[in-house]
């Protein structure tokens, strides 16, 4: 602290000579009182953080091992189709039997799955519509806000040739 009112007094002085009239002094006395000013907005409140029993502020509020550790546990009790989403699937043939419409996709190994309507994929995901060319799937998620809220997946049924 002392050092800081030195340095402020050999950089105030100047500014303070600049002010007055050419061939006068400065007194003394207005040197301190400006100090003083100034050293009243600097003064020590005697606030001391201390960090014992707080948490980190800049730490995040969920870890990566805790995020892998709740998405293994979420992935135990599924199986088939509800272990992969929606984009790891590939649309291959749309059969249609009376109303009802069938689906059969295929994962990046070369496995292939049926489709019905109301068949769960993925976490969240359930088959809304089966159309000619294409499969809608409604995926459940939870907003910023906390909110449920539904996105549709469009898996479409590409022709021979493309990619």
């Amino acid at each position: 602290m002392a050092i800081f009112a030195a340095a402020l007094y050999l950089f105030a002085a100047p500014a303070l000579a600049q002010d007055s009239a050419p061939g006068q002094t400065i007194d003394q006395k207005i040197i301190e009182k400006h100090l003083a000013e100034i050293l009243s907005f600097a003064r020590d409140d005697g606030f001391e953080y201390r960090r014992e029993g707080r948490p980190d502020p800049f730490a995040p509020f969920i870890s990566e091992k805790k995020l892998q550790a709740d998405k293994s546990k979420e992935q135990e009790g599924l199986s088939g189709l509800q272990r992969l989403e929606p984009g790891q699937l590939t649309l291959v043939a749309v059969v249609f039997a009376g109303k009802s419409g069938y689906a059969m996709v295929q994962d990046s190994i070369g496995f292939g799955y049926v489709l019905r309507k109301g068949m769960r994929v993925g976490m969240s995901g359930i088959v809304d519509a089966i159309q000619p060319n294409a499969v809608i799937i409604k995926q459940k998620y939870k907003s910023i806000s906390g909110q449920s809220q539904y996105r549709t997946v469009e898996m479409v049924l590409k022709k021979e040739g493309e990619n």
